[in-house]
């Protein structure tokens, strides 16, 4: 007799692209934490490739969000239009 498909699926073990994406989000975190919050997904590629770590900017947008990890976006810089009293 024949075991469904499905349920003959969820014994196997996981597969390479699974491994790889593991290990790529655990070097997501590290990088992300080394720049305490403040690298976008294009910032976290650079410093992958500077690892040694080969994926594209698509996969690590994906895996970053998926992570939930997005940076925090500097203050906005506010200019005042009046120049205050020189002096007493």
């Amino acid at each position: 007799m024949f075991t469904s498909g499905r349920y003959d699926w969820r014994g196997r073990p996981e597969s390479a692209t699974v491994k790889r994406r593991e290990g790529l989000k655990t070097l997501l975190k590290k990088a992300f934490e080394d720049s305490d919050s403040t690298y976008g997904y294009r910032r976290v590629h650079t410093q992958l490739h500077r690892w040694g770590v080969a994926a594209g900017l698509v996969l690590i947008s994906w895996l970053m969000r998926e992570l939930g990890l997005a940076p925090c976006p500097p203050k906005p810089r506010r200019f005042g239009l009046t120049q205050g009293a020189l002096g007493p």
